[in-house]
């Protein structure tokens, strides 16, 4: 009995020294303004139609900072001058699994309704090749788009928040230097009209504007890649 006894208090006291050895890690936040110069407004190809940077009528409302308690939420809005549509491109940071929740959050903010959304692999070379997303069909009155989303984080490319608490959390226990994520989303309206509603026609017209949202999203990331501090959001 003594001699567990002192087993018992061994432990504890190598648990006592370790907590005073290591010290927790302390990670800096980064800070919305920051974010707004380091993400660029130019995207070869496309049209600037408004950016959060220049634009403060285009931000999130405050309901939506509250829920998230972000770093910051970048947008930047263009103009697809070979097809005349409409492209978006959001960017949420943070280290805190409260910034990555339900996106619904975003697309409600926005009065989006999301249809039949479902995980695919999209090509993005500027990220490595092939990453999953999450896409869907998108909608509310008087306007239809596509949208598709992801996130970068300590664990790698997500295509749901689901894993990232599970990521942040290990990534804290191993005292790595970086465990900031981001979230990705980017829309296109108007989506292209299916020749009729067949599975096989809904699906080619969706196929259709993911390659077309996909070709953006790469144009985004290559300038990003361009950038000072655009590793911050390409490599994960």
């Amino acid at each position: 009995m003594q001699k567990r006894l002192k087993i018992v208090l061994v432990l504890f006291a190598l648990v006592g020294i370790a907590a005073i050895a290591i010290q927790p890690k302390i990670y800096l936040k980064k800070e919305e303004s920051w974010m707004e110069t380091s993400i660029p407004e130019e995207v070869p190809g496309y049209l600037l139609a408004g950016s959060t940077k220049s634009n403060p009528m285009m931000k999130m409302d405050e309901n939506t900072y509250q829920i998230l308690d972000p770093f910051g939420i970048v947008v930047r809005a263009y103009t697809g001058p070979a097809d005349g549509k409409s492209y978006e491109f959001t960017v949420i940071a943070g280290n805190s699994r409260k910034s990555f929740h339900d996106p619904q959050i975003c697309f409600s903010a926005q009065q989006w309704q999301l249809i039949d959304p479902g995980k695919r692999e999209v090509s993005i070379p500027s990220l490595g090749g092939r990453i999953p997303a999450t896409v869907m069909a998108i909608d509310k009155p008087g306007a239809r788009g596509i949208a598709m989303y992801f996130y970068g984080g300590p664990g790698g490319w997500r295509h749901s928040p689901l894993a990232l608490p599970v990521d942040l959390t290990l990534a804290r226990l191993m005292l790595k230097d970086d465990i900031d994520a981001q979230f990705f989303r980017f829309i296109m309206q108007p989506a292209t009209t299916p020749a009729s509603n067949s599975a096989a026609d809904v699906e080619k017209a969706m196929k259709q504007d993911l390659d077309a949202l996909s070709t953006f999203a790469e144009a985004c990331f290559a300038e990003l890649n361009k950038q000072p501090d655009g590793k911050y959001y390409t490599q994960h």
